[in-house]
C-alpha cells in the first residue's frame, strides 16, 4: 500500500476512534466531563450566539436567543460526530482502493445512514460499511435514549424553581421567601421547605455536572432562573441562621447551606469559571475561607427592616448577625454570581452584575 494511502488509513481510524470516545464519555459515562470533539462542537454553537448575548440587547431578546443555545449546541454536536465518523470511514474507503475520493465519501455516507445505494467493492470495505452502519445506528440510538434524560432532568429541576417561585415571588429573595413562607405555615413551613431544597441541590450536582449542556437549558418562563432560586434558597437559610432570632427556622438551614454552596462550587468549576477555593467544611469558622461578599451592609440592613416589619423576630446585636451572614454568604457568593452572569440569569436581588468570565468549552487537560 502506497505511503499516502497508509496515512489516509491511520488518520481515519484515529477520526473513528475520536468520535466513538467523545460520543460514549458525553452520552454513556456519567463522569462530568467532555471530549475535545464534542467541546468543540460546543465552542462552534457558542460563537453562533455570541451577537445575541450583547448587553445592548434588551434581555427579552437574549432570554428568547439563549433558549435555543443548548438545543442548537446538541445537534451540532451530534452533526459533527456525523461528520467526523463518515469522514473517517472515507479515508479508510479510499485507502483500500474505493477511488476517486467522492465516490469513497458517497459509500462512508451510503453506509452511515444505511441507505444502501451504493455497494462496496472489496471485502475489507465490505466489512467497513457493516461497522459503519452500525456505529450510525448506535449514535441514533444514543440521541434518541439522551433526549428522555436531559428532560427528566430538567423537568425534575424545573419542579422545584415554580415551588419556589410561588414562595418566593419572581425575581425571588431569601427576605421574600422567609416573609411568605412565615405568613402561610409559620416557622414550620420555613422548616419543612430546608429538606425540598437541599434534595434539589444534590440533583443538581449529579445532573448539571454529568449533562454539561443542561445548566444552560432555561425556564419556561423567561423571568425564572435555576441559578436565581438557588441563590435566594441560600440567602433565605443564611438569614434564618444569622439574623433571625431563634431556632425553629434554623433546623436543616445549617445543612442546606453547606450542601448548596458546595454544589454551586462545583458547577461553576465544571465550567471553569475559578469559583475560587472550595467551601469550607460546616460550620466555617472566622478565620476560614473568604469573607468578602457581593452582598453590601446596607442592602442586608434593609433585608433585616423588611423582615422585622413581617413580624419576625431578629438578633438585636446587628453586628454580630451581620458578621455571621457575611461569613455564610461567602461561601457561595463567587459561585453564584459567576454562574449568574455566565448563563445570563435574569436580574435578582442580592446577585450582584459583573463583568462575564469568558467562557470556553475546548480545554486541553
Amino acid at each position: 500500500m502506497e505511503p499516502l494511502k497508509v496515512l489516509a488509513a491511520v488518520l481515519g481510524a484515529l477520526l473513528v476512534f475520536l468520535t466513538l470516545r467523545s460520543a460514549m464519555k458525553t452520552f454513556i459515562v456519567p463522569r462530568g466531563r467532555t471530549e475535545i470533539v464534542t467541546d468543540v462542537g460546543l465552542e462552534f454553537t457558542a460563537a453562533l450566539f455570541r451577537p445575541f448575548m450583547s448587553n445592548r440587547l434588551p434581555f427579552v431578546r437574549r432570554s428568547t436567543a439563549l433558549a435555543l443555545f443548548a438545543p442548537v449546541a446538541l445537534l451540532v454536536t451530534y452533526g459533527l460526530w456525523l461528520a467526523l465518523m463518515s469522514a473517517g470511514f472515507s479515508l479508510i474507503y479510499w485507502a483500500d482502493g474505493v477511488t476517486p475520493l467522492p465516490s469513497a465519501m458517497a459509500l462512508s455516507g451510503s453506509s452511515l445512514f444505511t441507505l444502501g445505494y451504493d455497494a462496496p467493492a472489496g471485502s475489507l470495505t465490505m466489512l467497513g460499511t457493516i461497522v459503519e452502519a452500525g456505529i450510525g445506528l448506535f449514535l441514533i440510538a444514543l440521541l434518541i435514549s439522551y433526549l428522555p434524560t436531559i428532560y427528566s432532568a430538567f423537568r425534575e429541576r424545573e419542579a422545584v424553581v415554580a415551588e419556589v417561585a410561588a414562595r418566593a415571588g419572581t425575581p425571588p429573595s431569601g427576605m421574600s421567601l422567609l416573609v411568605r413562607c412565615q405568613e402561610l405555615g409559620g416557622w414550620e413551613a420555613v422548616a419543612e421547605s430546608w429538606p425540598t431544597v437541599e434534595a434539589w441541590f444534590a440533583g443538581l450536582g449529579e445532573s448539571h455536572r454529568a449533562i454539561t449542556l443542561l445548566p444552560f437549558y432555561r425556564s419556561l418562563d423567561g423571568d425564572r432562573h435555576w441559578v436565581a432560586t438557588a441563590g435566594a434558597s441560600l440567602d433565605g437559610a443564611a438569614l434564618a441562621v444569622s439574623t433571625v432570632d431563634g431556632d425553629a427556622a434554623t433546623r436543616g438551614a445549617r445543612l442546606l447551606l453547606h450542601a448548596g454552596s458546595l454544589v454551586l462550587w462545583e458547577i461553576a468549576d465544571h465550567l471553569a469559571l475559578r469559583p475560587g477555593p472550595r467551601p469550607a467544611d460546616w460550620p466555617p469558622t472566622e478565620h476560614e475561607g473568604p469573607t468578602s461578599v457581593t452582598v453590601t451592609r446596607a442592602e442586608w440592613e434593609e433585608g433585616r427592616a423588611q423582615l422585622a416589619a413581617a413580624g419576625i423576630p431578629v438578633k438585636a446585636d446587628a453586628d454580630a448577625a451581620w458578621a455571621e451572614f457575611a461569613r455564610l454568604r461567602a461561601q457561595y457568593d463567587t459561585s453564584l454570581v459567576l454562574l449568574a452572569a455566565v448563563l445570563y440569569a435574569p436580574p435578582t436581588p442580592w446577585i450582584a452584575e459583573v463583568r462575564r468570565p469568558p467562557l470556553h468549552f475546548v480545554r486541553f487537560r
